[in-house]
């Protein structure tokens, strides 16, 4: 699985991920957000997730998750594994 995470500087989209079955997912950012992957919410699905620093507030964390069949048992535990996670840090 490669995930990735583009800061866009011109309004031109990019495929970024590349899935196992050849589709692209994505998370797209302008450039003045600041923000920095999450690698530590990857899990064994397509995902990938940032964490956006906001001045003055809390940070905010984003995720993108790619489900590659209507019926993926194992893709989705993972995800519930990245979004557990997540409510934890």
């Amino acid at each position: 699985m490669k995930s990735s995470i583009l800061t866009l500087v011109t309004p031109l989209l990019e495929e970024i991920g590349k899935t196992k079955q050849g589709v692209g997912y994505s998370l797209l950012l302008k450039n003045c957000i600041v923000a920095q992957e999450a690698t530590h919410l990857h899990t064994d699905c397509e995902n990938v997730w940032v964490m956006v620093d906001i001045h003055g507030f809390k940070s905010l964390l984003i995720g993108s998750y790619y489900k590659p069949k209507e019926y993926d048992p194992h893709s989705l535990e993972e995800f519930k594994k990245s979004i557990s996670i997540a409510t934890k840090s």
